[in-house]
Formats: C-alpha cells, sequence, structure tokens
C-alpha cells in the first residue's frame, strides 16, 4: 500500500505503483480541496492493492537448470546381452577356465550400469577405482579360501570387461576417475547416451550367447541345470555333432 498520509489541502502526493514494474513514483495531484482527502487517498490505495493482487497472481519463475533431465526409459537405452555375452565370450578366450562362475561374471558386467543407469549420469561405478576396489575385497575377503576367492573373483572382471565393452576406457576423466580428475557432472551414462546404437550391440550379444549355448550343450537339461546351480559350463572348442546319417 503506498500512499502519502499527509495530504496538504492545496495538494495531495500521491505514489503510483507500477503492476509491470513493480516500482513506485510519486506524483502530485494539485488542486485537491479538504474535502477531497478521503476520496484521493481511497483512489491510491485500490491502485496499491490492485498492483500488488496481480503481482501475487504472477506464477514463480521455475530455474530450468536446476530440474534434473528426464531419463529415456526406451528399449534402445538397455543394454544386457552385449555385456553378458561379450564378457563371457572374453572369459573363454583368455582363460578357457571351465570352473568359472559364469552367473557372477555376468553380474559384474551389469553392475556398472545397474548403479548408474537410475541416476541418469556416470558415477565412479564406471571408473578403474571401483572395480579395484571390488577386487582387492573379494581377495582380502576370500583369505585362505581358494575355491571361494576362484568363484567371487568373476565378479570384478566382470566389472573391468563392461569398463571395455563399454567404451569408458577412452574416456580419461571417467575411466581414471579421481586420479585425472573429480569432475563428473553432466556426463551421461554410455549405455544411454549411445540411443538406437545400442540396438546392433544387441543382436551382437544375442549371437554371443546362442553360439555359448550351442558350444556349450545347453539345449542338454542336465547341462542348464548345472548351471544354474554351479555357474559353471564346459564350451566344448569342436563344432557340434549333428545327428549320424540314417541310410
Amino acid at each position: 500500500m503506498c500512499f502519502d498520509a499527509a495530504m496538504r489541502p492545496e495538494a495531495a502526493s500521491m505514489i503510483r505503483c507500477s503492476p509491470a514494474t513493480t516500482s513506485c513514483a510519486a506524483e502530485t495531484v494539485e488542486s485537491v480541496s479538504p474535502d477531497s482527502k478521503e476520496p484521493a487517498a481511497a483512489a491510491v490505495i485500490s491502485i496499491s492493492l490492485a498492483a500488488s493482487s496481480k503481482n501475487s497472481e504472477a506464477p514463480p519463475r521455475r530455474n530450468s537448470s536446476s530440474v534434473p533431465p528426464a531419463v529415456d526409459s526406451s528399449y534402445a537405452d538397455r543394454v544386457l546381452t552385449w555385456f553378458v555375452g561379450g564378457a563371457i565370450l572374453a572369459v573363454w578366450y583368455v582363460f578357457r577356465d571351465p570352473r568359472f562362475d559364469l552367473r557372477l561374471l555376468a553380474l559384474g558386467a551389469l553392475i556398472p550400469d545397474l548403479i548408474d543407469i537410475p541416476f541418469g549420469r556416470v558415477t565412479p561405478a564406471h571408473s578403474l577405482l571401483a572395480a579395484v576396489a571390488a577386487l582387492t575385497a573379494v581377495v582380502v575377503g576370500t583369505y585362505g579360501r581358494k575355491p571361494s576367492r576362484r568363484r567371487w573373483l568373476a565378479l570384478p572382471i566382470g566389472m573391468l570387461l563392461h569398463l571395455v565393452l563399454d567404451g569408458v576406457v577412452g574416456s580419461t576423466t571417467v575411466f581414471w576417475w579421481p586420479f585425472a580428475g573429480t569432475d563428473l557432472e553432466g556426463r551421461g551414462v554410455p549405455s544411454l547416451d549411445r540411443g538406437w546404437w545400442n540396438v546392433p550391440l544387441e543382436i551382437a550379444g544375442v549371437a554371443m550367447l546362442v553360439w555359448v549355448w550351442r558350444r556349450g550343450g545347453l539345449s542338454d537339461p542336465a547341462a542348464r541345470t548345472h548351471l544354474r546351480r554351479t555357474g559353471q559350463i564346459v564350451i566344448s572348442t569342436s563344432k557340434p555333432q549333428g545327428p549320424p546319417p540314417t541310410c
């Protein structure tokens, strides 16, 4: 409410408020008689109330920078078979050890995305330090228990293979966090940033898993049961034999 309460008989000092700028300017109204003091004051009050009501009705401005971007949840942003199939195939070619627990290997190959995708941005879970920390925890936690260590080592190995299959090794800041810098703000998850390029990767992953299925003899129910219980399969180096020819 803006008005000058001390009105002189010969002139009234009025404060006119602009609703657009919310600024007030003094304006003198000449030739106001003493009898017109109350109407003049009422006019000033009504102008002030109108300006205040307009300002209160205006919606508050939103700071667009404080609103996090929405995470696209389309199928193209979900990579599963590429990491699982790639990790299994890589371990088989490098180690050729049928005692590997492929269940933990597949879990480790998915852990970085399982952690980062809900946030919609990359975190230290995609760094080399996270995989090394998991490896250290397995080595320390399984001290003196070699069978358990052999099984649980598949988890950090899967995390390391995820970084390779995800192309994170090419990002110095993310891969070498925190040694190459600690600022990961604004960096997206590679699986989300690729968008529809994930589709050919998923097709390649399906092809690798089909190869593992055939070479591991998983069409046999006994082999599938053994995989569920132990996480192990024996991948044959020779092509599967077809049925013998009939005469």
